[in-house]
C-alpha cells in the first residue's frame, strides 16, 4: 500500500520514503523536500528590519534561516561592535572603572564627546573615520574627557613622537618579542 502526502510548502503530492517508518510519515512529515522544509521557516518572519544602532532599514539576506534572520539585530558588524562598545555605563557588570582598556576608554570618549570632523591643531575640517582620532595629550588615559583633543592622523603622530609615546611603545614590542 503506498503512502501519499501533499507538501505543506510547494502542494505538490509525495510518497512515503522507503527509509521512513509509516507511522513517523503519517504523523510526522510535512513537506517533500529539505528544501521546502527550509523555504517555509524562511517565509515566516517579515523581510525587513530596523538596526537597533543606525535605525537603517535592511534587508534579509535569501540564504539566513529563521533563526538567524530571528536574532539578528544589527545591519552590519561594524554597528554591532560599534552600539556595544558605547553602550557599556558604570551600571553594566562589564564595566571596569579605571581598569579599562585603551580602546574602551576611546569608545567611552567617543561616546561622551562625540564623532570629530575637525582637528584641533591643523584645523583641516570633515574628517571621518580613521582620518581623525581621539588622542590622550598626558599619557596617562584615564577618564578624564578634558584629556583628549581632536587629532588629525599627521598631526596625532606627530604628537606621539613629541612626547615621546612611539619610542616607548617601540621598546616595550622588543621587550616582550
Amino acid at each position: 500500500m503506498k503512502h501519499s502526502k501533499k507538501c505543506k510548502q510547494c502542494k505538490r503530492e509525495f510518497e512515503k520514503p522507503q527509509a521512513c517508518s509509516v507511522r513517523r510519515f503519517l504523523e510526522r512529515t510535512k513537506f517533500c523536500s529539505k528544501i521546502c522544509s527550509s523555504k517555509s521557516m524562511m517565509d515566516k518572519s517579515p523581510r525587513f528590519k530596523k538596526c537597533v544602532h543606525c535605525k537603517k532599514e535592511f534587508q534579509r539576506p535569501t540564504d539566513y534561516s529563521n533563526k538567524m534572520w530571528v536574532d539578528r539585530k544589527f545591519c552590519s558588524n561594524l554597528c554591532d561592535v560599534d552600539y556595544r562598545s558605547l553602550n557599556l555605563s558604570a551600571n553594566d557588570p562589564k564595566w571596569k572603572g579605571e581598569e579599562v582598556g585603551y580602546r574602551q576608554l576611546h569608545a567611552w570618549v567617543t561616546k561622551h564627546k562625540g564623532r570629530p570632523t575637525t582637528c584641533e591643531f591643523c584645523s583641516r575640517k570633515n574628517l571621518y573615520g580613521r582620518s581623525i582620532h581621539w588622542a590622550n595629550v598626558d599619557g596617562k588615559y584615564q577618564r578624564n574627557l578634558d584629556d583628549y583633543i581632536r587629532l588629525c592622523v599627521k598631526c596625532h603622530s606627530c604628537h606621539d613622537h613629541s612626547v615621546g609615546y612611539l619610542s616607548k611603545r617601540n621598546s616595550l614590542s622588543i621587550v616582550i618579542r
